[in-house]
């Protein structure tokens, strides 16, 4: 994909440059590279569908946690791997040939340097950055990733050494970030591309949330102890951001992802926004009546003997189904994964 976005900075026109991606399409529909990432490419002027797959920090949690109780040189790599994608929405290319000297670790910041190196070509110039991890990252993810980096210089590796120098156990990592994805979430179309599609909506909402509380009412996964009040103040304070409404949180977080342009941040990756700001703003009503109505009529209310469903819809037939937010949280919450998958893969 690096050598794609090489060839599409290139094209000064922008419809010429379609045919960049006309050309990736291609060797994913004739199944010659199924797993490429279209979404990694860069062609502004491309208005296709966009991929809003998401997953959320409670299935982060699930994933770390069974990745952390298999013993193995890939399943560490894939817990890294996750953490760096989830956690900091870093692009695969990005972390695969990062290096050594790419992490900087004070008293009370831990800071990993997006950089060309010469196995490295960034997206776009403006895909150079510091990422600082200590307002992102858990805890015990932090120490993991100080305890593999301190384990490479035990072994012999200096500043100017690749974090994963196996190139064969990297792919293989990438592989089951993949699977483990794909396990928890149901979802066979799920890619690595998307936990950083996940770390730009969480950390968005993390940036800009007042009234958590009544969001998670219609957003469980809201609820989660990521989002807490001490983590926000720490991130506004990391970043040199006011409290209150700001439009700099946008390009910080537009600067935080890499991206020539507030457009791509907005058009490509935050699925999520709108929903935010329409709940927040109707925060004064816990109901879903309103927005029933809003949606498919105002002759339309939520039948009381079966709250997933809704009748007297104007233009659609007479009894709508429609998800059930807290029967949804009730089955992802529930949902293990086996230790043994991940041993049978490696």
């Amino acid at each position: 994909m690096d050598k794609f976005n090489c060839v599409s900075e290139q094209i000064k026109s922008a419809q010429r440059r379609c045919y960049v991606y006309y050309f990736a399409e291609f060797l994913v529909t004739s199944g010659i590279l199924l797993e490429l990432p279209l979404d990694e490419l860069d062609s502004h002027s491309y208005k296709g569908r966009v991929d809003a797959n998401l997953i959320t920090h409670s299935q982060a949690d699930v994933i770390t946690e069974k990745l952390s109780e298999v013993k193995s040189e890939v399943s560490s790599i894939a817990r890294l791997l996750f953490n760096f994608g989830f956690y900091s929405g870093i692009r695969r290319g990005e972390i695969g040939f990062s290096k050594l000297k790419d992490f900087k670790f004070g008293d009370v910041y831990i800071q990993f340097h997006v950089r060309l190196n010469q196995h490295r070509l960034l997206k776009s110039p403006n895909s150079a950055r510091n990422i600082p991890l200590e307002v992102f990252w858990p805890e015990h993810e932090l120490r993991f990733l100080r305890e593999y980096i301190d384990l490479r210089k035990r072994n012999g590796a200096d500043m100017n050494s690749a974090l994963f120098p196996d190139k064969i156990l990297l792919e293989k990592s990438f592989e089951l970030v993949t699977l483990l994805l794909r396990k928890v979430t149901g979802d066979q179309s799920m890619r690595f591309h998307h936990l950083r599609h996940s770390f730009a909506n969480w950390t968005w909402f993390l940036l800009n949330w007042r009234y958590p509380k009544q969001l998670v009412h219609f957003i469980s996964c809201l609820s989660h102890p990521y989002f807490n009040l001490e983590r926000k103040k720490l991130l506004l304070t990391r970043l040199g951001l006011p409290n209150g409404a700001s439009r700099k949180k946008l390009f910080s977080l537009t600067r935080l992802l890499g991206h020539t342009d507030i457009s791509t941040t907005l058009a490509s990756y935050l699925h999520t926004m709108d929903l935010f700001i329409y709940l927040e703003k109707n925060r004064t009503s816990l109901d879903l009546t309103k927005l029933v109505q809003l949606t498919y009529g105002y002759g339309a209310k939520i039948n009381p003997e079966f709250p997933h469903q809704v009748v007297g819809a104007r233009n659609f037939a007479s009894d709508v189904s429609f998800v059930n937010i807290p029967e949804l949280s009730s089955f992802l919450s529930g949902f293990t994964l086996n230790k043994a998958y991940i041993e049978n893969f490696i």
